[in-house]
């Protein structure tokens, strides 16, 4: 997927609707760590299960990894990866 791909992706399972955002507005989760970090946050308070997937899914550990890395995993654990 691309940057963009992945920033809409999230942005998506944050709550943003498709018909009320222009896409420069999104933010951008691949490379932003703030950015990111609202997310994984958004994603906590949702599923703590779903949480507990994300955070066991980094093989060096989440803090050990690049913004896109959490990005991509983020997606793959709400099943929204695309190869």
């Amino acid at each position: 997927m691309t940057d963009e791909q992945i920033n809409i992706a999230i942005a998506e399972s944050c709550g943003w609707e498709k018909e009320f955002y222009d896409y420069a507005d999104i933010p951008d989760y691949c490379n932003d760590h703030n950015a990111m970090l609202e997310a994984e946050n958004f994603l906590m308070k949702i599923d703590e299960l779903s949480w507990d997937d994300y955070y066991c899914s980094f093989e060096k550990g989440l803090y050990s990894s690049t913004t896109r890395q959490r990005a991509e995993n983020y997606l793959k654990v709400f099943g929204k990866w695309k190869e």
